[in-house]
C-alpha cells in the first residue's frame, strides 16, 4: 500500500512540476492544468487517506506560492508593459469616479463635452489643482493623490493638443480630459513643470538612509528608494512618458527650457525604468546637439551628466551619443555654428573627464579609426580617399581628440601633485599621455599627406595641434620643422600675384578655413592672413623649443631653410615678416647659450 501511495505521489509530482513550467513559460496547454486539478479532486473523493498523505509528503503540489514567485522573476520590460495596461485600465475604469465628487476627490464641477464625451478642464479645476499641490500639507493624502493623477490626465490633454504622440499613453487612443482654452494650456504646463517632480517625490516618500548592501538586484535596489514604490511606480511612469512625448512634439522656444528644467528634477525617477530612460537620453542629446537656444542646450548637457552620475550603465549610451552627434554637426563651419561647436568640444571633454576609466576603451576605438582613414589615404591617394581626410569633419574630429588629451594630462599633472588620492584622476586612469604618440602620427601624416597651397590651412590647424601637444603633454614634437615645411607652400603661393587687393574678402578668419578655393587663393587679403597665422605658430614653437632647453644643433638646420625661403619668396611683407623671425631666433639662441 505504501508503495502504491509512492507512486501516485511522485506522478503527481511530475504533473506538477509540468503546470509550474507551463504557467511560467505561457498558457499554451490549459487542458493538462485542468486535468491535473480533475485528478486531485477525484483522489479527495475515492481516497481521503491517499489525499492526506499527498498533503504531508508531497506539500509543494499544494503549494501556489510557486506562481508568485515565478511572476517576480520577470524581466524589466516585462513588469513595465504590466503596469503601463494596469494603469491604462485603472484610469479608464475610474472615469466616472473623478466625475463625482467623493473621498479624496475635489468638489469641483466638471463637464462634459457632448460630441466627444470627455470631460473639459475648466478654470476651477485648474485652481483646485494648484491649491493642492504648491501646498500639499495642508491637504489629506487622498486629496493629494488625486491632485497629482488628475494633473498628469490634464497634462495629457495638452500634449493632445500639441502633436499626436498621446495615443501610446492612453488605451484605445482615448483621452479623459480635453483643453479648449489656452490660458489653462499655460497654466497646467507651469503647474506640472513646477510641482510635479515634488509631488511624486511626495508620493513615493524616499527611503532616508542608504540602501543596504545586500541588495544586489538591480530591480530591488531600484524599489527600495521609495517607500511606495509599487504603489505608484505605474503613475510615475506615465507621467515620464508623457514628458518625453512632449519634448519630441515641442517647437516652441520658449517652453523647451522649461520642459528640459522638469526633466531635470525627475532624472532619478528616469533611471528607474532603463528604456524610457534611453529614450529620453537621446531626446536630451538632441537638444544638445542641435537646439539654438544656448540654455536649453546647457540645461539638457547637465541633465546628461546628472544621469551619468547617478547610474554608470548609461555612461556608454550617452557618450557615443554625443560624440556621433559631434561629428555629425562638424559638416559645415561658419560664423554661426563655430560658437556652438566649440561649446560641444569643450563639454564633451569635461563628459569624459568624469569618468576617465570608462572613457578611454571609446577613445581608444575613436582614435584608432583616425589612424586607419589616413592610412588608407596614404597608401592609396586617391581622390576620394584623401577627401575623407581633408573635411571638416575629420579636423574637428582629431581637435577634439588632441584638445582632450592635453587637458586631460594637465589636469592629471596639477590633481595628482595636489591630491594624490583624486579618484578619477589617479596612476590607473592615466592613459591621456598614452594616446599622445599615436595622435602625434595622425597629424603629422595628415599635414604631410597632400602638400599644396589649397590645402596651407589644414596643415596650419595640424601645426596648432602638435603645438598644443608639445605644450600641454610635456612632449618634444618636431612641430617648428614641421613650421618651416609649410613655408614652401606660401612661397608656391607667392610665385603668382594676386588679382584680387587686402580685404576683397571679408571676414577672413582661418578657424573657417579649411581649404582654398581658387578665389581665395588670389585674394592678398587671404595670403596675408596665412602667413601670419604661420609667423605666429612659428614663433611659438620656438619659444617651446627654449623652454625646453633644447640643443641649438635643433635650430641651426631650421635657420638655413628659413633663409632659402627669404630669397625665393616674391611677396616682399612675407619677406619682412619672417625675417623679424629669423632675428628672433638668432637672439634667442644667444640668450639660451
Amino acid at each position: 500500500m505504501l508503495l502504491k501511495k509512492r507512486k501516485v505521489a511522485v506522478n503527481l509530482a511530475n504533473k506538477a512540476k509540468r503546470r509550474r513550467k507551463i504557467d511560467k513559460l505561457s498558457d499554451e496547454e490549459p487542458e493538462d492544468i485542468n486535468s491535473f486539478n480533475k485528478e486531485l479532486a477525484e483522489i479527495a473523493e475515492r481516497d481521503p487517506e491517499l489525499y492526506e498523505f499527498l498533503k504531508k509528503e508531497e506539500a509543494d503540489i499544494f503549494d501556489e506560492e510557486d506562481n508568485e514567485e515565478d511572476d517576480d522573476e520577470k524581466s524589466e520590460d516585462e513588469v513595465e508593459e504590466d503596469d503601463d495596461e494596469a494603469l491604462k485600465d485603472k484610469i479608464s475604469d475610474n472615469e466616472e469616479q473623478i466625475a463625482e465628487p467623493g473621498e479624496g476627490q475635489s468638489s469641483v464641477p466638471l463637464k462634459q463635452d457632448p460630441e466627444t464625451g470627455r470631460l473639459i478642464v475648466s478654470f476651477e479645476l485648474v485652481d483646485f489643482l494648484e491649491s493642492v499641490l504648491l501646498a500639499p500639507v495642508s491637504n489629506g493624502k487622498a486629496t493629494f493623490r488625486y491632485a497629482v493623477e488628475t494633473s498628469v490626465k490634464a497634462f495629457i490633454s495638452c500634449i493632445a493638443r500639441v502633436g499626436g504622440g498621446y495615443s501610446k499613453l492612453t488605451k484605445d487612443g482615448q483621452l479623459d480630459y480635453v483643453v479648449y482654452d489656452e490660458q489653462i494650456f499655460d497654466r497646467v504646463l507651469r503647474l506640472c513643470f513646477q510641482t510635479m517632480g515634488r509631488s511624486l517625490y511626495r508620493l513615493l516618500n524616499p527611503v532616508k538612509g542608504s540602501i543596504r548592501s545586500d541588495q544586489k538586484s538591480r530591480k530591488y535596489k531600484k524599489c527600495s528608494h521609495f517607500k511606495n514604490w509599487q504603489r505608484h511606480r505605474s503613475l510615475a511612469k506615465f507621467y515620464l512618458e508623457a514628458v518625453h512625448i512632449f519634448l519630441l512634439e515641442l517647437n516652441s522656444n520658449q517652453v523647451i527650457v522649461a520642459a528640459i528644467r522638469a526633466v531635470a528634477d525627475l532624472a532619478d525617477l528616469f533611471i528607474h525604468f532603463p528604456k524610457l530612460c534611453k529614450n529620453i537620453i537621446k531626446c536630451l542629446v538632441r537638444i544638445w546637439s542641435q537646439q539654438q537656444i544656448e540654455e536649453a542646450r546647457c540645461i539638457a548637457f547637465v541633465v546628461l551628466c546628472k544621469i551619468a552620475r547617478m547610474e554608470t550603465n548609461f555612461f556608454p549610451k550617452i557618450y557615443k551619443s554625443c560624440y556621433v552627434a559631434f561629428i555629425a554637426n562638424c559638416k559645415l563651419i561658419n560664423e554661426e555654428t563655430l560658437p556652438f561647436i566649440n561649446f560641444m568640444k569643450v563639454s564633451f571633454i569635461e563628459f569624459t573627464l568624469m569618468y576617465p576609466k570608462l572613457s578611454y576603451q571609446y577613445a581608444f576605438v575613436y582614435i584608432r579609426q583616425f589612424a586607419i582613414h589616413i592610412r588608407n589615404a596614404m597608401i592609396a591617394k586617391r581622390k576620394d580617399l584623401i577627401q575623407r581626410v581633408y573635411n571638416w569633419q575629420f579636423l574637428k574630429g582629431l581637435q577634439l581628440w588632441t584638445s582632450l588629451v592635453c587637458e586631460g594630462t594637465r589636469r592629471f599633472t596639477s590633481i595628482t601633485e595636489e591630491k594624490p588620492s583624486s579618484n578619477n584622476f589617479d596612476d590607473k586612469n592615466n592613459w591621456f599621455k598614452e594616446l599622445t604618440h599615436p595622435l602625434v602620427e595622425i597629424v603629422l601624416i595628415m599635414g604631410r599627406l597632400f602638400p599644396s597651397s589649397k590645402s596651407l590651412p589644414i596643415r596650419i590647424h595640424c601645426l596648432r595641434m602638435l603645438l598644443n601637444i608639445q605644450r600641454d603633454c610635456n612632449v618634444f614634437v618636431p612641430a617648428l620643422a614641421f613650421a618651416f615645411e609649410l613655408l614652401d607652400d606660401l612661397a608656391q603661393m607667392d610665385v603668382k600675384r594676386p588679382k584680387a587687393g587686402k580685404g576683397t574678402t571679408k571676414g577672413v578668419n582661418l578657424e573657417k578655413i579649411v581649404r582654398l578655393s581658387n578665389e581665395q587663393l588670389e585674394d592678398a587679403g587671404v595670403r596675408q592672413h596665412l602667413a601670419q597665422q604661420l609667423f605666429l605658430s612659428s614663433e611659438e614653437a620656438i619659444k617651446l623649443l627654449l623652454s625646453e632647453r633644447c640643443p641649438e644643433t635643433l635650430l641651426t638646420p631650421l635657420q638655413g631653410r628659413l633663409r632659402r625661403f627669404l630669397k625665393k619668396c616674391a611677396n616682399r611683407e612675407h619677406v619682412r615678416l619672417f625675417t623679424r623671425l629669423k632675428f628672433q631666433m638668432m637672439e634667442n639662441v644667444k640668450v639660451y647659450n
